[in-house]
């Protein structure tokens, strides 16, 4: 009995009589029989090992095509991971309906100017006179006569051993205690001359017996007093017989206009 078997057509083994010829002695013919490619010859080191696609040395050579970076974005499991890879906020998922468009403008109002559309950084300006109705009106000033602001002020108690700044001040950076009754305030921001006026007042919490309470500059006759980055005050008291005695008061209020 003979026979034969075929691979692809071809006859690889014969048998007759018992006997069995192998016809293709060529291990590279047999495996063109079989149908088996170059790989079948290739060693498994040849080939990626299992895992992630960014650990791949080979996915980012040439022949790939992909980059380092592509690689990490390629292996993010989801859209959420993906878009923390490409270093996108919040913003990117939100509608542009949540955003002004470039054609939104904002308007200056009474008293402003600038403004405009909002396809480059906008500027609103504000200027007004200082009689300026709005203004007036917000500080509950009535009528027409002009406003003029404070310039500077203080509460202190005049009896204390640490004046410092006093209970509460506005650009006074502190005073000066010189003695009984004379004490020299300094503003924070010097005034622009010594034409300003001034207004101070003394008090006692306690009962005295006296004709009356001064509170003045130190000596209008001297000059050096009264600076633009200073003003020095004195705290004094008449008698019955008209005899002035400079004391300390424990309510001191000092107001300056400009």
């Amino acid at each position: 009995m003979a026979g034969e078997i075929k691979l692809n057509g071809t006859t690889a083994l014969t048998e007759s009589s018992g006997a069995v010829t192998l016809n293709n002695v060529n291990s590279a013919t047999n495996r063109t029989n079989l149908g088996l490619g170059t790989a079948a010859t290739s060693a498994a080191g040849d080939f990626e090992a299992f895992g992630a696609v960014s650990t791949h040395a080979t996915v980012t050579s040439g022949i790939h095509g992909i980059s380092a970076f592509g690689a990490t974005l390629v292996d993010d499991a989801d859209a959420a991971t993906a878009r923390t890879t490409l270093g996108l906020g919040t913003a990117a998922t939100s509608a542009s309906t949540d955003f002004a468009s470039s054609s939104r403008t904002i308007t200056a109002g009474t008293g402003l100017s600038g403004g405009g559309d909002l396809s480059t950084n906008r500027t609103i300006n504000v200027s007004f006179s200082a009689n300026e109705s709005n203004v007036k009106t917000a500080i509950n000033a009535s009528g027409s006569a002009p406003i003029y602001a404070c310039r500077a002020w203080i509460n202190f108690d005049g009896t204390s051993a640490s004046i410092g700044t006093g209970r509460a001040n506005g650009n006074v950076s502190g005073v000066t205690d010189n003695g009984t009754g004379d004490y020299t305030v300094t503003f924070a921001t010097a005034m622009p001359d010594v034409n300003y006026s001034f207004v101070a007042s003394a008090g006692s919490e306690s009962a005295i017996t006296v004709s009356g309470i001064f509170c003045g500059l130190k000596d209008h006759t001297t000059t050096g007093y009264k600076l633009a980055g200073s003003i020095q005050l004195e705290s004094y008291i008449i008698n019955a017989s008209a005899n002035r005695t400079n004391v300390d008061q424990t309510q001191i209020s000092l107001a300056i206009f400009r």
